[in-house]
This record gives structure tokens, C-alpha cells and sequence, in this order.
């Protein structure tokens, strides 16, 4: 075996080495790209949900409120705290 045909066994190894690197590396960063982009699907449903969960809060609040003006305006002119205070009176 001459030097150039050793020579290129050599180059032939580096480069069959390099390409098993680059082609683990890409693998890698591919690997890597599709974990960071799960993450933000992650994080947007999270967002989601919050955003989700803060409206049915909000509705329900509201739906109290509205409940809360239609006892208001049908309440006997009794305070709450006097009626409430009434109910707790022990009447023998």
C-alpha cells in the first residue's frame, strides 16, 4: 500500500467520522428543536386554560352579583345583620 492510498483510507475514516457526528448532532438538535417547540405548545395551553378558568370565575361573579341585586330588592327593609340576628335569637 502506497502513502496516498493510506492516506485516503485516513481521509476516508475522518470523513465517515465527521458525517456520524454531524449526522448525531443534527439528530440531537432536531431532538432538542422538537422539545422546546412541545414546550411552548405547552405553555400556550397552559395560557389557555388560565384564560379559560379566569371567564367561568368572571361569569360566576357575576351571575353572584346579579343574584345579590335581586335579594337586595326584594329584602324587607330588615338589615342583613338584624335578620341574621333574629334567626340566631334563641326564642323559647
Amino acid at each position: 500500500m502506497d502513502i496516498s492510498a493510506f492516506r485516503l483510507k485516513g481521509y476516508q475514516k475522518i470523513l465517515k467520522a465527521n458525517r456520524k457526528e454531524n449526522f448525531m448532532s443534527t439528530t440531537l438538535e432536531k431532538k432538542l428543536s422538537d422539545l422546546i417547540h412541545e414546550i411552548k405548545e405547552i405553555k400556550k395551553e397552559m395560557i389557555f386554560q388560565e384564560i379559560t378558568k379566569a371567564h367561568v370565575a368572571k361569569n360566576k361573579l357575576s351571575r353572584w352579583k346579579a343574584l345579590r341585586k335581586k335579594v337586595s330588592a326584594t329584602w324587607n327593609k330588615v338589615s342583613a345583620v338584624e335578620e341574621i340576628s333574629e334567626q340566631r335569637e334563641k326564642k323559647w
